[in-house]
């Protein structure tokens, strides 16, 4: 599991993204409450963005869920 933390409206935030079984998860936490959906991209979209934008798959999909965030989509401060 990995962790990245933002602040948003003076406001902390903590990026998790895990491995499951077959697919990365991406999810946003505010003190430790789940303030977001979770963002899903399997193992094999990932290797294909990764050969095609030479960079992981998952580096987007952490931006959609800051994104999100921070035009206040699912979490309004």
């Amino acid at each position: 599991m990995k962790h990245q933390e933002f602040t948003y409206n003076d406001k902390l935030f903590e990026i998790i993204v895990e491995e499951t079984n077959n697919e990365f998860c991406v999810s946003v936490l505010q003190e430790g409450t789940l303030v977001s959906p979770k963002y899903r991209m399997s193992f094999e979209v990932n290797f294909d963005i990764s050969q095609q934008n030479q960079q992981k798959g998952i580096v987007p999909l952490i931006a959609i869920a800051k994104f999100d965030i921070e035009n206040e989509t699912y979490y309004r401060t």
